[in-house]
Formats: C-alpha cells, structure tokens, sequence
C-alpha cells in the first residue's frame, strides 16, 4: 500500500529586499561626502544639523586661494593641447576634429579611448579608415606613450613600439601568449615557445617597467579620509570607528524652555524626530556595514596587520 502525504519544504527565496536597498544608501557614498550627504537628507530641520568631522569644514572655494600655494599640475588637456594640434594625421584636419579638447575627451581616467573608431568616424562626418588613421597617429605621436589605446593590451604594444621593441620577446609574449599571461601561466607559454627561463624572465621585467594608465597622473587626487582603523588587542588586530573622521548630530532643543523628553513628546516635533531618526538609523547601517566588513578583513588579515603594528 502507498502511503501518499505532502511534506513541507522550506525553501530560501533571494531577492532584494526594498528596506535593505534603501538603508544602504549611505553605504557608498565618500567618507568625505557624508555629513553633506546626511544634511541633504534631513532636509530643513530646525532642531537637529549635522557637523562635518573633526577637522574638516566647508568646501574651500579654490578661487580665493593664493595661485602660488597651489600644485602646478596640468590637466590632460593642457598638457596634450600642443602635441595633438602639431600631430601630422590631426594637422590635416579642419574643425571639430582639429580641436585637442574633442580628442581628450574621448579619453577615460587610464588614458584609453571611451569609444570606438567606428563612433569616432560618425561624429566627425570622416571615414573608418580616416578616423582609424588619426587614432593611429595620436597613438605614435603624443607622450606619455599608451594614451589613446583601446585597451591594455594596446596600450602596453604601443610603449613597446615606441621604443623599438616590435616582435621582441616581450612583443610575442605580448601578443601571442596574452591570455596566457593575464591566467598566470606564462610559463606554459615558454615552454610552448621553447624558451628558457632567463629569457621570460627578462620579458616579464620589460613589461612591468611599461605603464598600464598613462593618464592617471593627470587625474586630480582626492581627499581620502579614513573611517576605520585597528587596533592590538592581546595580538588580535580590532577594528575601531575613527570618531574624529565621522559627522556627528547635534541640536538646538537646549533653548526650547522644556525637558528633552517633553520635547520629543510634542505632536508637532513627530515629524522632525521621526526624519531626524531615519537619516540616524541609514548612518547607523552605514558603520555596522563597515565594521563588519573591516572584522572580516581582521581575520583574513590578521598576520599582516599584527605584524605592521609591531613594527
């Protein structure tokens, strides 16, 4: 006799949740940019504001400074203005297609090109072959050498043909056993070419020396300001919120002639306790987040960060 009867399963649905979306939200904005942030959320409270961290202030309005105490350091369009209006494939073209901003903005923060030639061509109103051609001319006429690249790969191949190096051991390393390199198995490849070790060797120290983002040096440094630091406790490395670096709440309810908790209590302060809550429990999810992330960093990296420490 069969012996038919239902069983119950339980079963783990994943999907985002709506209330998880929204609390991360604070999650990824700059550590810089967070007090700003948390202000903008709690909209036009009378009560409650936000104070940057520590040491940090409002923008410094670059203008008003002193132009002497200020870095000389030239945007990418500064510094390619003169190499791309005296390129040979770019001197014979009029127009748009002459104008050295056009062709730095086709560049993306490593100094390869945002789009394709195929793009390029339609937006000047010029052939593939044409375009292709003034691409190519940039490619072997301005410095630092690997701006214009469609890749790394390219970008690497043009440096190496830059300095006379075309079908070098590098080159071939380069070219023929690319995919070889980038999974870690160069020397499968060397063995495949017959080469000896001293010869990948040398290939290999030629192609760390290149420069895979020409054009990060024209990129302008940001202000990195550190959220969490760790700490030895028994040689068990802790993480630890940087208070200095947080945005921190503060108010005005000690000029209000009542008690902080008749206060709260008043119908019309509901809403603006209630919006003061919600942006609070978003920069509360914030810094659990991170805390719990850097204790898993703790413990992966806990050889590491002992051994800093006692240095």
């Amino acid at each position: 006799m069969i012996d038919l009867s239902l069983i119950k399963k339980l079963k783990t649905d994943q999907r985002v949740s709506p209330k998880a979306l929204l609390g991360s939200n604070l999650l990824f904005v700059p550590a810089v940019e967070l007090a700003e942030e948390c202000a903008n959320m709690l909209g036009d409270n009378p009560f409650f504001y936000f104070i940057p961290p520590h040491g940090q202030s409002s923008p410094v309005d670059i203008d008003s400074l002193d132009e002497d105490l200020l870095p000389a350091k030239k945007s990418i369009e500064e510094h390619l203005s003169l190499q791309i209006a005296t390129c040979p494939e770019i001197c014979a073209l009029g127009g748009r297609a002459s104008l050295a901003d056009y062709w730095c903005s086709l560049l993306d923060s490593r100094g390869y090109l945002n789009t394709s030639v195929e793009e390029i061509a339609d937006g000047l109103a010029l052939t593939a072959e044409t375009a292709a051609a003034c691409v190519r001319g940039l490619q072997l006429y301005v410095d630092p050498p690997g701006l214009f690249a469609s890749g790394l790969k390219e970008c690497l191949l043009i440096q190496l043909e830059r300095r006379g190096l075309i079908n070098s051991a590098p080159w071939i390393l380069l070219t023929e056993g690319f995919d070889y390199l980038i999974s870690g198995r160069s020397s499968d490849f060397a063995s495949k070419k017959g080469w000896e070790k001293d010869l990948l060797i040398k290939s290999i120290d030629v192609l760390r020396n290149l420069d895979p983002s020409p054009g990060k040096n024209f990129n302008v440094p940001g202000t990195a300001l550190p959220e969490i630091e760790f700490i030895t406790q028994g040689h068990v490395p802790v993480p630890r919120l940087v208070r200095d670096n947080l945005p921190s709440i503060g108010s005005s309810l000690s000029e209000i002639p009542l008690s902080p908790g008749d206060i709260l209590s008043q119908k019309w302060m509901s809403p603006v306790w209630s919006r003061t809550k919600f942006v609070l429990l978003r920069l509360g999810m914030r810094y659990r987040t991170l805390i719990r992330i850097s204790m898993c960093i703790a413990e992966n990296k806990r050889n590491i960060l002992t051994e800093k420490r006692k240095r």
